[in-house]
């Protein structure tokens, strides 16, 4: 039913499955009733409900053909949909959000929970498999034509899967026919154009594919993940409960352990577990406690005098040279020694450029996460809504700013523009390192 069938086809079941075992809002089961799907009846509705859920019948003439056939997995359906993802490459990404959800709904029913110590293995190992097929596909873009910016690609879906839920995506899907018309290739721009997740990426784009490619190996990953600790914590005592069901705990300890349930976060995330930490992270861009507007002593650490240019003038920094930051200060003429911080960002995120008129000035772009303020005394840079995987998507894209530095002399602006040339890729060896270490991983998972 899930496997083999449409892009399309696979949507619609799989948010018919949900919406009618879950009773959901977005598709409520009175519409379900109304349509001719589920029976009038309350307890014939009840019937076809736990139908569906359960194993699916046999035939004798299957049963003769194969002994084995006589029992169906208790899990089924949840099967069925993890299996439905190792056709990732040719779903689109809002089919590979919906399989997801349905199979976390499924995993948390009843049913799920009462049988999960004894049946968990083929659920688990289809979704390592699933998880496994995702890494090798994203492996062929990571030593490919985008070179260096396939860092930048990974950091964008990385902070995704991590950011605010895109319940709204899934919702706008589900209420929209518009979804189930054969996919678009690519997005446009303008409050009429294709989602998105609901569009294939262009034949041409190579980052766009990338992009595809490494959303849906983090969503599958995820959801193997809160499987993985979804047995843990069904297996672990059930805490007494001790306020509203509605409620969430606010202390992150208490929402994992709280009453024993499969956390629902591939696609809206409560935590971050630990196996599920970002390669991306560098102690040493935090380890200084650095803020902008916080003062600190500089004492004997290198800095290059350096003017910036804003729409109110130019006011005198330092450019502090810190191996992994991106560090302007305002000296404190008040105490010597002191500075403050103006400007913050991580030197992996800067990309310089000397100025071809003036050899004394450098024009950064900093190109930062999704929704990140502007640093200090930066700009903000317009970009044009290039489309799926290009500079935005239906969540916001990742921001960039430009910032203008201008120095005494050519001399202070080369050695500026070669520590901060040098540190960028230095760092981003590392990361991208990391990287290839994190997907190796998931290929032999």
């Amino acid at each position: 039913m899930l496997e083999g069938c449409r892009d399309d086809c696979v949507l619609l079941v799989a948010g018919l499955l949900r919406a009618a075992l879950s009773s959901s809002s977005i598709l409520p089961q009175a519409l379900l009733v109304e349509a001719g799907l589920l029976p009038s009846g309350a307890a014939q509705r009840s019937e076809v409900l736990q139908i569906l859920s359960a194993p699916s019948p046999i035939s004798t003439a299957e049963a003769e053909i194969d002994n084995s056939a006589k029992k169906r997995h208790p899990l089924e359906a949840l099967l069925l949909a993890v299996r439905a993802l190792e056709q990732h490459t040719s779903l689109r990404i809002v089919v590979i959000q919906g399989l997801c959800r349905l199979a976390l709904d499924l995993a948390s029913g009843p049913q799920a929970r009462s049988c999960w110590s004894e049946w968990q293995a083929e659920p688990l190992a289809a979704a390592r498999a699933a998880t496994r097929s995702a890494a090798r596909h994203v492996r062929t873009y990571l030593h490919g034509s985008l070179g260096d910016s396939f860092l930048d690609v990974f950091a964008d879906e990385w902070e995704l899967n991590v950011g605010p839920p895109p319940a709204a995506v899934l919702r706008e899907a589900c209420s929209s026919i518009r979804c189930l018309l054969p996919a678009a290739v690519g997005t446009g721009s303008g409050p009429t154009s294709t989602p998105a997740e609901w569009s294939l990426p262009a034949s041409h784009s190579e980052r766009q594919h990338a992009t595809k490619a490494l959303r849906i190996l983090l969503m599958i990953r995820r959801l193997h993940a809160d499987l993985s600790r979804g047995v843990e914590l069904m297996e672990s005592p059930a805490e007494p409960e001790t306020q509203p069901r509605d409620r969430v705990p606010s202390d992150p300890a208490k929402r994992s352990s709280s009453k024993g349930q499969i956390l629902l976060s591939a696609l809206a995330p409560l935590e971050i577990p630990k196996e599920l930490e970002s390669p991306l992270l560098i102690p040493e861009e935090h380890g200084d406690g650095f803020a902008e507007g916080k003062a600190f002593e500089l004492g004997r650490q290198d800095r290059i005098v350096c003017g910036v240019v804003t729409p109110g003038g130019r006011h005198t920094r330092y450019l502090v040279l810190h191996p992994f930051l991106l560090l302007l200060v305002q000296p404190d003429l008040v105490s010597p020694g002191w500075a403050v911080v103006r400007t913050l960002a991580a030197v992996s995120q800067v990309d310089v450029q000397m100025d071809n008129s003036d050899p004394r000035t450098l024009r950064l772009s900093l190109r930062l996460g999704r929704g990140a303020k502007c640093p200090g005394e930066a700009s903000p840079l317009d970009g044009e809504n290039l489309g799926f995987g290009d500079a935005a998507d239906s969540r916001g894209s990742a921001g960039t700013f430009s910032l203008v530095l201008s120095f005494e002399d050519t001399r202070r602006c080369h050695c500026a523009e070669q520590h901060l040339r040098k540190r960028r890729q230095e760092v981003r060896e590392r990361l991208t390192k990391r990287i290839e270490a994190f997907i190796d991983g998931q290929c032999e998972l």
